[in-house]
């Protein structure tokens, strides 16, 4: 029987959150102002708002997507606990595809 050694496995585990934790509140406090703040939708047409006031802009022949034409996915149910916007719809795409932010 092959022993696996468990240190580098407990440290996968540990390095990510040690990293995630410092690098978070660094970006708190960073002076950085983002250019554009993009919040897509995938698979939506439209703008919708959600709980948090934030806009939401669908994929569906946006200047990001112009080419995609028809909505994509919308799921049949939902969980009340979820919000609507962005998780109620979603887009799979069958040839390779890629958003532009210009």
């Amino acid at each position: 029987m092959t022993e696996i050694p468990l240190l580098p496995f407990l440290l996968f585990l540990i390095f990510p959150t040690t990293l995630t934790a410092s690098t978070g509140d660094d970006r708190r406090s960073s002076t950085f102002t983002p250019r554009d703040y993009i919040l897509l939708d995938c698979g939506a047409t439209g703008q919708h708002t959600d709980l948090d006031n934030r806009t939401w802009v669908g994929d569906t022949g946006s200047k990001y997507a112009p080419s995609l034409k028809s909505a994509g996915s919308s799921a049949q149910s939902q969980d009340s606990s979820i919000p609507q916007y962005p998780y109620l719809t979603a887009r799979v795409f069958t040839t390779p595809f890629s958003y532009k932010f210009l």
